[in-house]
């Protein structure tokens, strides 16, 4: 029951933080104080709080996607509160892999796109993007 209550009091910490956007992933800084106040909060030690932790920011930003999502005809427009947009289509020479064109700096030398992407590197491509410095 403590793990329960422990993923709980991490949620309830990264949502707070978060105000209403994707927990940022690129420092570490808000990932420490999170650490911190859960610890303060429930009384748990530091390797439980830190995975209590990451667990929470993994479930908050994936959950923070959807929102952001809308079809088109081609496939999704990614419009994230940090001004950065992404599309993800159908890899037309690829069965099951997306491509996803964004105005992520990163991506700047292949012209916005990245081909031959799996669902997975699809979804942590997004988080990125959502982590970006505001526009």
């Amino acid at each position: 029951m403590v793990a329960i209550d422990l993923r709980a009091a991490a949620l309830r910490v990264i949502a707070n933080a978060a105000d209403g956007k994707p927990f940022p992933t690129g420092h570490s800084m808000p990932r420490i104080v999170a650490v911190r106040d859960v610890r303060a909060a429930t009384g748990s030690g530091l390797k439980e709080a830190l995975d209590a932790v990451d667990w929470a920011i993994e479930q908050h930003n994936s959950g923070s996607l959807d929102r952001h999502r809308k079809t088109t005809d081609t496939g999704w427009l990614y419009e994230f509160p940090n001004g950065h947009t992404a599309s993800v289509i159908n890899d037309p020479h690829r069965p099951f892999r997306f491509e996803v064109l964004s105005d992520d700096p990163d991506d700047a030398g292949r012209g916005g796109v990245v081909v031959g992407l799996a669902s997975d590197e699809v979804e942590a491509k997004l988080r990125q993007i959502a982590a970006l410095s505001n526009r």
